[in-house]
């Protein structure tokens, strides 16, 4: 089921892989809970990482999938909450030829739950999810860029563990190798 949603995601964007550069990416972020609910007062900041493929559609426009593995902890020392994203997207450039590149970028994809405690699986969830960020890239030479974001997504709908959306600040790093 994972593998088959995965490629889903990626698959269409090899249709794609026609004239333009395209690139793979690897990122580390933060990941910062947002939420009102009491269900969500356990949760503490949590770390992660994403890979991803991006293909230039235009000069300035860029379709994207990505897959990774979150983990947050929370109050209890033997529990933590994990998901696995699967996400498409898009991202815009503002302006060109520069040496740095802004960009916004909107994506919308599958989250894959657990909850774990005391080494077991207690919850599991799947869930669509969206966000939306901003972010600059710095070419550090002809084949990588550096990649500084932030997004703002909501990654969870009301359920039976939880009555409010989980929604999630992220703060990322990474790098960008260009396939010329």
């Amino acid at each position: 089921m994972v593998l088959l949603a995965f490629a889903l995601l990626f698959i269409p964007l090899v249709g794609f892989a026609a004239g333009n550069s395209d690139g793979i990416s690897a990122n580390l972020g933060i990941y910062l809970p947002q939420g009102g609910d009491d269900s969500y007062d356990a949760i503490k900041s949590g770390m992660g990482f994403t890979l991803g493929y991006e293909h230039c559609v235009s000069q300035n426009t860029i379709v994207l999938a990505r897959a990774g593995y979150i983990r947050w902890g929370t109050t209890e020392n033997d529990e933590y909450l994990s998901n696995i994203p699967l996400m498409a997207g898009v991202k815009f450039r503002l302006g060109s030829g520069s040496s740095v590149y802004p960009y916004f970028l909107a994506d919308l994809g599958l989250n894959m739950w657990s909850w774990m405690e005391r080494g077991e699986q207690s919850y599991s969830h799947q869930d669509l999810g969206f966000g939306f960020g901003a972010g600059l890239e710095f070419p550090l030479n002809s084949n990588v860029n550096f990649d500084l974001s932030g997004k703002y997504s909501i990654i969870s709908w009301p359920s039976d563990w939880c009555e409010e959306s989980f929604k999630n600040i992220e703060i990322g790093v990474g790098i960008k190798y260009l396939l010329k």
